[in-house]
């Protein structure tokens, strides 16, 4: 125990989205005899522009001159909703009108990354999501010049609660208390999104399937399936009440399609 304690050592975990917190951070303490601090440290020289395009056509031309002016190390982003197959459009596209070196990076093809680090790929073309494969953990200073996003990233949330995914709930829940009038509902859908974001922070990908499922059948025993569930029914209700759409098409942030209809 003694030799755990020596004081000539100092290890350093650099993390763009990790935190210092839990029961683990006393076991430290206690046992080991240090305290976790932390640091914060951003580099930032980037210009932001943008176009105001009317014409998708336009759209796609525009940024076809910029990469052809820019060259590579750029990354270019197309929406989620419109898709891996978009993606490998648009990279076709630019492959023929700059020609350079562009290819998609998807989860149909995650190695096309090291062709990129190796300069063997000017430009790449991924899709803007969260936890996208161009998105997460790309650590490359030296070869990244320039990203360009082909319309503005955004999240499409169905509100058919059979086809709703975990990841939407918060979302809901979210828009819900933003255009929500009653303050006492407001205040119970914020503990109950506040519930739901510490689940999602720290279970997996899988348990979180595992649990969504059994919460959307009922089958809610553990705490977390009960939040779900939970979850699963305020957002029921929020859906369901009369003038919530036409709510959330005043809302400027949200844009609402009616399919079907």
């Amino acid at each position: 125990m003694e030799k755990s304690r020596r004081k000539d050592l100092v290890m350093v975990i650099s993390s763009a989205t990790g935190r210092a917190r839990g029961r683990r951070i006393k076991i430290l303490r206690e046992i080991f005899g240090f305290e976790i601090g932390a640091r914060y440290d951003v580099i930032r020289n980037v210009v932001d522009l943008y176009y105001v395009i009317g014409d998708k056509e336009d759209l796609v031309d525009i940024a076809s001159n910029l990469v052809k002016k820019l060259g590579s190390g750029g990354i270019v982003y197309v929406p989620k909703d419109l898709g891996i197959e978009y993606a490998e459009k648009i990279s076709d596209i630019l492959s023929k009108r700059t020609g350079l070196r562009v290819a998609p990076l998807t989860s149909k093809n995650v190695k096309t990354i090291d062709s990129f680090a190796n300069r063997e790929i000017d430009v790449v073309v991924g899709i803007s999501t969260y936890y996208g494969v161009a998105v997460r953990g790309i650590d490359l200073p030296d070869v990244i010049r320039y990203a360009i996003f082909l319309e503005t990233p955004r999240h499409r949330i169905t509100l058919d609660i059979r086809e709703i995914e975990i990841q939407d709930i918060p979302r809901i829940l979210e828009l819900a208390i933003d255009i929500i009038e009653d303050s006492s509902k407001k205040e119970d859908l914020t503990t109950t999104l506040n519930k739901v974001l510490k689940i999602l922070r720290r279970s997996s990908p899988t348990y979180l399937r595992e649990i969504f499922e059994k919460a959307k059948r009922g089958e809610a025993t553990s705490w977390a399936e009960r939040v779900l569930k939970e979850a699963i029914d305020a957002v029921n209700s929020v859906i369901s009440e009369p003038g919530f759409l036409s709510k959330l098409e005043r809302n400027p942030y949200t844009k609402v399609e009616r399919i079907g209809e």
